[in-house]
């Protein structure tokens, strides 16, 4: 099943439509995700953690209690439908569960990631980014030929054609500083996963259909803008890296963790992309 909502779901989030204020509210958010997700059902997010949750029929759950100690979650019950249009008790809410979720564990690293996302949503740009914390459902795959279970920072599309007149699509993985280079959660373990991905050709149709029905879904929306391109999307996902570096040293210990990779033969190389995120003035 794709991440794609109903036509009735759609409507609603559009001018006139009974969570058109929540979504403004949400929209005009620097550092909110609005994800479509599969289901007909929406998350959102902040810095990876989820905040809001929309599901078919339109139920909001609001911010898991994982987050906060008894007594101390929002002050706002943005569950009730009688605060949907009331934009000062939607923004009160976001605000507060920003800060709860902020004071539970926040790193630099997702803010980069949000960043990434909210700078690449132009159509008419080189990268585009389609989706956060992408996962291939096996809901459906027999026990025995499921493969390893991840999330994948970005889905990435190159709107510029590669010379088979494709357009890449990308599993990104983003990383700031070497602090978490190794283990399941590093550049190897993203490899690893990524040849899991790419060698599973249901989890390959998976992602294309993903990624064609939330591409026309966002630009619907405005969240994605420009002018949509006419897209030939490629059957296989290719690796990225996008690695945030502050200042040399840390740009030579992940040049060096890079070539240190081992890169199964079935996959292309990784792109890479460095980032330097010092603010020189």
């Amino acid at each position: 099943m794709a991440r794609r909502l109903s036509t009735t779901h759609l409507e609603t989030y559009k001018p006139g439509g009974k969570l058109s204020t929540l979504f403004e509210c949400i929209y005009k958010d620097p550092e909110l995700s609005f994800e479509i997700r599969k289901n007909d059902e929406v998350m959102v997010y902040y810095n990876k953690k989820k905040i809001l949750t929309i599901s078919k029929g339109l139920r909001i759950e609001p911010l898991s209690a994982y987050y906060y100690k008894p007594g101390s979650g929002p002050t706002v019950d943005i569950s009730d439908s009688k605060n949907w249009k009331r934009q000062i008790t939607i923004d009160k809410y976001l605000k507060e569960a920003k800060l709860i979720a902020y004071k539970k564990d926040m790193k630099r690293e997702f803010q980069l990631q949000q960043n990434i996302s909210l700078g690449n949503r132009d159509c008419e740009g080189r990268f585009l980014v389609v989706d956060m914390e992408w996962q291939f459902s096996q809901e459906n795959i027999a026990k025995e030929d499921r493969i390893i279970k991840t999330r994948i920072d970005l889905i990435v599309v190159d709107l510029t054609p590669n010379s088979k007149g494709e357009n890449d699509i990308y599993l990104t993985e983003v990383k700031l500083g070497t602090a978490a280079l190794e283990g399941d959660s590093g550049l190897q373990g993203y490899v690893n996963s990524s040849h899991g991905i790419v060698s599973f050709k249901p989890a390959c149709e998976a992602l294309k259909d993903d990624v064609t029905s939330i591409i026309t879904q966002k630009h619907e929306l405005g969240i994605l803008y420009g002018k949509l391109p006419s897209l030939r999307l490629s059957d296989k996902p290719k690796m990225l890296f996008i690695l945030g570096h502050r200042g040399k040293r840390e740009r030579n210990e992940l040049e060096e963790a890079i070539s240190k990779l081992k890169i199964p033969t079935e996959l292309d190389e990784p792109k890479v992309l460095f980032l330097d995120t010092l603010i020189k003035l």
